[in-house]
C-alpha cells in the first residue's frame, strides 16, 4: 500500500513541477550529476541498546547513490538518491536483520513571478535506523520501516519586507517488522507570516495544525502549535530564537490531553573563507524543547533537547567534526524520565578530487529511572567515499 501511494505522490510531483516551469533542461544555468559509491564498516558493542546482554555487532553497507539536477534563472530541480546495502555479522543468527535501505530526495522549486514561488520536497527512507523516526525520538528498536514525507508550498512576497506562506505535509509511516511500533499517516498544515524588521533580522509567525492517525490500538490525535520566531544575522553568525505554545487532543477518553510551552534557541556560526577547500571553522548550538510525534502505544513525552556541532578544516584536506547531544525526555502518562547522551568525532581526509576516507568514534548511552530501559553503546566507523563531479568537468 505505501509503495502505491509512493508512486502517486513522484508522480503529482512531477506533474507539479513540470507545469511549473522547473523542466527546462535546455536552459540549465548550472547542472548537478554527482555518482557516489559509500563503504562503510560499522561495529556497535550493544547494537540493540539493551540494559543487559548486550550483543556486538557489525555493520558492512555498500551505498551507490546519485545527485541529479540544475538551477536556472528562476527554477531548481535536485533528486539525491542512495541504495543502503546492510550486512550485519558477530552474532547468532544476526544475519536475518540483513536489509536493503533506501533514501531519496526529490526538491524542486520555481519563481513563477517576482513575488510568487512555489516548491515540492519529497523524502523516502526505508531502514532499521530509530533515529529517523521522530525529531525528538527516544526509541531504540531496530524494526525495518519505512517513511515518505510529501511536502508541496507556496510564498508570496508583499514588497521587500512582508510575506506570507503556507505548506501541507503528508507522512506515511509503515513498519514492515516488529509490534512495538504501528503504520501511522500524517497531515499538517503550515501557515507563515514573516517580516523583515531590516536586512538582517526577520520575524516570522509560524501556525501549524496536523493530525496522526494510527492502524492499530494508539488514539488518533490532533495538535495545534503557533510560535514567534526571530532570526538576527551578523557578519560571522546568526542567532535564532522562538517561543510558541501547542495543545494536542486525543480521540480516544481514555488518553488525558497535554499541552504546554515550546521554545528554541539557536546559534549558527563560522570563521575563515567560504572556499571549502580553504581553513576553517564552524559551530552550531540548537537548544529546544517540544513534544514528540510519533508515540506508538501512546507513548509521549516533553523533550527537552541540545544539539552541539564543531568542525574545523585543516591543511584543506582535513576535516574534523565533533558532534555532542543530550536529550532529556519526560513522559507524560507515567512516571519515566530517561536522559540520553552522545558523542561523536569524525575525521575525514581528502585524498583527491574524488576519493576521501573517514573514521569516527562514538559513544551513547541512556539513563532513565525506570529499570531496564538504561543502556551504553560504543562504537567505531570506518567509510570510504567515491564521487566523481561530471557536472563540473562537462
Amino acid at each position: 500500500m505505501l509503495k502505491t501511494k509512493s508512486l502517486i505522490i513522484f508522480m503529482l510531483a512531477a506533474c507539479f513541477l513540470m507545469s511549473s516551469g522547473v523542466f527546462q533542461p535546455l536552459h540549465a544555468e548550472r547542472m548537478t550529476l554527482l555518482p557516489s559509491l559509500d563503504v562503510d564498516y560499522k561495529h556497535d558493542s550493544n547494537y540493540f541498546k539493551a540494559d543487559t546482554n548486550e550483543k556486538g555487532v557489525d555493520t558492512f553497507i555498500l551505498r551507490p547513490g546519485i545527485k541529479l539536477g540544475y538551477v536556472t534563472a528562476k527554477s531548481s530541480f535536485l533528486l539525491d538518491y542512495s541504495l543502503d546495502v546492510n550486512r550485519f555479522s558477530g552474532e547468532t543468527n544476526i544475519d536475518d536483520y540483513d536489509y536493503t535501505g533506501h533514501l531519496a530526495r526529490f526538491l524542486g522549486n520555481s519563481q513563477v513571478t517576482d513575488r510568487l514561488s512555489i516548491g515540492i520536497d519529497n523524502d523516502y527512507i526505508k531502514t532499521r535506523d530509530p533515529a529517523t523516526s521522530d525529531q525528538y525520538t527516544d526509541d531504540v528498536s531496530r524494526d525495518k520501516y519505512s517513511m515518505n514525507r510529501f511536502s508541496p508550498k507556496v510564498f508570496y512576497k508583499f514588497g521587500d519586507k512582508f510575506g506570507v506562506g503556507a505548506k501541507y505535509t503528508n507522512l506515511i509511516t509503515d513498519y514492515s517488522e516488529g509490534i512495538t511500533n504501528e503504520d501511522s499517516t500524517e497531515d499538517r498544515g503550515t501557515f507563515l507570516v514573516n517580516y523583515s524588521l531590516n536586512s538582517s533580522t526577520l520575524v516570522e509567525l509560524n501556525y501549524q495544525v496536523w493530525t496522526r492517525d494510527y492502524d492499530a490500538f494508539t488514539s488518533d490525535y490532533t495538535s495545534n502549535q503557533i510560535m514567534l520566531n526571530l532570526k538576527k544575522n551578523y557578519k560571522n553568525f546568526a542567532l535564532t530564537a522562538g517561543a510558541g505554545y501547542q495543545e494536542r487532543d486525543f480521540d480516544l477518553a481514555t488518553e488525558e490531553d497535554f499541552d504546554g510551552l515550546t521554545w528554541k534557541l539557536g546559534f549558527e556560526g563560522q570563521t575563515g573563507s567560504s572556499d571549502e577547500t580553504a581553513p576553517k571553522s564552524w559551530l552550531d548550538i540548537a537548544l529546544s524543547q517540544n513534544y514528540n510525534d510519533a508515540g506508538s502505544g501512546d507513548n509521549y513525552y516533553t523533550a527537552t533537547k541540545l544539539e552541539v556541532k564543531v568542525g574545523h578544516t585543516l591543511l584543506k584536506r582535513i576535516n574534523l567534526t565533533l558532534t555532542g547531544l543530550y536529550q532529556n525526555s519526560d513522559y507524560e502518562s507515567s512516571t519515566r524520565e530517561d536522559d540520553k547522551w552522545s558523542l561523536a568525532c569524525r575525521a575525514n581526509y581528502r585524498l583527491n578530487d574524488i576519493v576521501s576516507f573517514a573514521v569516527e568514534p562514538g559513544y551513547e548511552t541512556r539513563d532513565s529511572n525506570i529499570d531496564g530501559m538504561d543502556y551504553d553503546n560504543t562504537y567505531v566507523l570506518f567509510n570510504i567515499k567515491a564521487q566523481y563531479d561530471f557536472a563540473g568537468r562537462i
